[in-house]
């Protein structure tokens, strides 16, 4: 959902505007490279979006792993609604603000 509504909101308009300007790194994040391809017609627009998303899905997975062995990091249940995690959140910061 995130992924689409980048893409309404212009993200390949945006990418068409900076054009040639970005930086080396900028023009290698995540989806910018793949739109590029798309204005310069190197690919099409839905292969560039299906690439971006499982790029992305990708991403997530290696920060996942990465994050998951760091002790002090506290994951809330994404399957819970926002109020539910803004809960949980507060409880634990006034819990670690206790601890210190």
């Amino acid at each position: 959902a995130r992924l689409d509504a980048m893409i309404e909101s212009g993200w390949l308009e945006e990418v068409e505007r900076f054009g040639d300007s970005l930086g080396k790194t900028a023009a290698l994040a995540l989806g910018y490279a793949k739109l590029r391809r798309v204005i310069y017609g190197e690919i099409d627009f839905q292969n560039a979006r299906d690439e971006i998303f499982l790029d992305t899905l990708a991403l997530a997975k290696r920060q996942r792993t990465f994050f998951r062995r760091d002790p002090r990091i506290k994951w809330l249940p994404w399957h819970d609604d926002a109020d539910k995690r803004v809960e949980l959140a507060i409880a634990l910061l006034e819990e670690a603000e206790w601890s210190s």
